[in-house]
């Protein structure tokens, strides 16, 4: 719990400054008239420990120094505040400074310190550690804002969804927290490792449905060295047989070629023996085409001449061409049998290759895909046990989930109720119980919204006294609750209802014109009464300068201030 000390407010070119003490219960802030500094003091208050209160241009906030002195555990702390650095005092000893624009490290300190904070949904969807405002937000009513409808009473605070801002109440009642964040964040992790698992396993599935189907009616046994074997042996007979076929080729082509001088020179003879037949001069030389290349030779006949000058001789010739001209017909047709042979024994081994091929790159892929099927369903096993064991630590993190869904449902029920008890004592009649929405201000016209206003706020004390919550306690700061035009009466009840308030151990600072004339002072003898009598727009003053001297320029050292 935090209990406010006392306040310095300094101008320290002017050399001004306005001290106020509190005592640890109630205090009430009064004045004969407005503009005399009470909403200063109060916007002060949190204003110092990290919050952004909006001042009056009059008060010129940028030119003052904040210093607040409060407990916490029976230690004494003082936090201050120049625009928007910050220096932390503990039993006088200096011990953290955040420069400018740090209100991170501000809000992590006191997180670390004194065990509260406050973590919500920022605008881009992830979830931070919200600033010391949202930590002082439900204990704090600002005479400018927040007795006007949806507005809250601390500036800057609009990084935050206003769903999330909605459950700020929930954290100050303990029901979120560290734990719930951490179990919304787990779970929406966990959920997506489940749905990539799930992903996997449902692809692994598919495809073990696909192989087990293709070779299904596969179950041929092969020996792979016996095959490897027969295969290398029908391989090398085909081999041996392409060279025999080589060797018939070169056969084929020598006796087709002597073939083809004999029937040239048998045709020469016959046209020798016609020319010296009927007596004609015989050419010495004749020019033949080759009917395979088509080329074009020219053959001599004069030693043949010479040599064969007889018809007889010539005709014997012609009969031994003839025979050997049969002979290499004979010796070709051989060949070329054999080679039609060679050539389909190699066919039928090629094709007996390819069946034997087949059958054994068939028997090969199953036997990968067998490999792959044991792989896949040691990999579904285990998918099995990761999903089943993802759907338990999802089962227990949303267990832990739901039961602080069911303390906030019972918050919700309990702030209907006391919301409606409050609203009915300060006499607010315009609403139904039935439009009460968690946490959320009735939209109630007139001085009635002031009103409900103050109801809404004690309602949430209540609750948090009613549900035992052990959470941290912030002083209760209530500026000018008789805004919106209240007459006597409702003035009166608004100052007797905040003032006999049970509010247990909370501190609470209260400020009120003329409260003197709405109620009587001497019935509260505990109160600890600030009576501002200073001249308008004069808070500040040089008495409380002098007095506070050596305080006030500790504090001007720490930000490396000039004196």
């Amino acid at each position: 719990m935090l209990i406010f000390n006392n306040l310095l407010i300094v101008d320290y070119i002017r050399k001004e400054a306005k001290y106020v003490s509190f005592g640890n219960n109630r205090n009430l802030i009064t004045s004969d008239s407005n503009s005399k500094g009470k909403s200063t003091i109060m916007k002060s208050l949190y204003h110092t420990l990290g919050a952004n209160s909006l001042f009056d241009d009059e008060f010129e906030v940028h030119s003052k120094m904040f210093d607040i002195e409060f407990n916490v555990n029976n230690q004494k702390y003082r936090i201050c505040r120049y625009q928007d650095e910050y220096t932390i005092f503990k039993e006088e000893k200096l011990i953290k400074k955040f420069s400018r624009g740090n209100i991170e490290g501000l809000s992590r300190f006191y997180e670390e310190e004194f065990g509260f904070s406050v973590y919500l949904k920022s605008r881009t969807a992830s979830i931070v550690l919200a600033p010391p405002a949202m930590s002082f937000l439900p204990y704090y009513l600002d005479q400018d804002k927040s007795w006007k409808k949806e507005v809250e009473p601390f500036e800057n605070l609009g990084q935050f969804e206003k769903l999330s801002r909605n459950d700020l109440f929930y954290y100050h009642l303990n029901i979120l927290n560290k734990d719930y964040i951490s179990y919304r964040q787990l779970i929406q992790e966990k959920q997506k490792v489940l749905t990539n698992k799930k992903d996997e396993q449902a692809n692994s599935e598919e495809i073990y449905k696909t192989i087990s189907e293709t070779i299904k009616s596969d179950n041929t046994f092969i020996n792979e060295n016996e095959m490897e074997i027969v295969l290398n042996q029908m391989k090398n007979k085909i081999n041996h047989n392409l060279s025999i076929i080589a060797e018939l080729k070169e056969q084929f082509l020598y006796l087709d070629s002597s073939r083809f001088d004999l029937e040239i020179e048998r045709k020469d003879i016959d046209r020798i023996i016609t020319q010296l037949a009927s007596g004609k001069d015989i050419k010495t030389s004749k020019e033949i085409k080759c009917p395979n290349c088509e080329n074009i030779f020219e053959i001599s006949f004069e030693e043949e001449i010479e040599e064969l000058y007889n018809l007889s001789f010539l005709r014997n010739r012609a009969k031994s061409i003839d025979f050997e001209i049969k002979e290499s017909s004979d010796k070709l047709a051989i060949v070329k049998s054999s080679l039609a042979d060679q050539l389909s024994e190699i066919n039928a081994l090629e094709e007996q290759v390819k069946v034997k091929e087949s059958a054994y790159q068939s028997y090969i892929n199953r036997k990968a895909y067998d490999n792959i099927i044991s792989e896949l369903v040691e990999r579904m096993t285990k998918l099995n046990i990761e999903i089943q064991s993802l759907e338990n630590e999802i089962k227990n993190v949303s267990e832990n989930i739901e039961k602080h869904q069911t303390l906030k449902r019972e918050a919700h029920e309990l702030f209907v109720a006391e919301y409606t008890r409050f609203l009915r004592n300060l006499n607010v009649t315009n609403f139904k119980s039935d439009n009460i929405k968690p946490f959320q201000k009735l939209r109630i016209g007139g001085s009635q919204y002031v009103r409900s206003t103050l109801a809404y706020f004690f309602a949430f004390l209540e609750i948090k006294t009613h549900m035992n919550v052990q959470s941290f306690k912030f002083p209760l700061v209530i500026d000018s609750p008789r805004e919106g035009e209240q007459d006597n009466e409702n003035s009166q009840d608004i100052l007797e209802f905040i003032l006999n308030s049970d509010i247990n151990d909370y501190q609470m600072l209260v400020s009120s014109v003329n409260a003197d004339q709405y109620i009587d002072l001497d019935e509260y003898p505990d109160l600890n009464l600030i009576v501002l009598d200073n001249q308008k727009y004069q808070l500040l003053n040089s008495p409380d300068y002098i007095e506070h001297q050596e305080r006030i320029y500790s504090s001007i050292a720490s930000f490396n201030l000039r004196k």
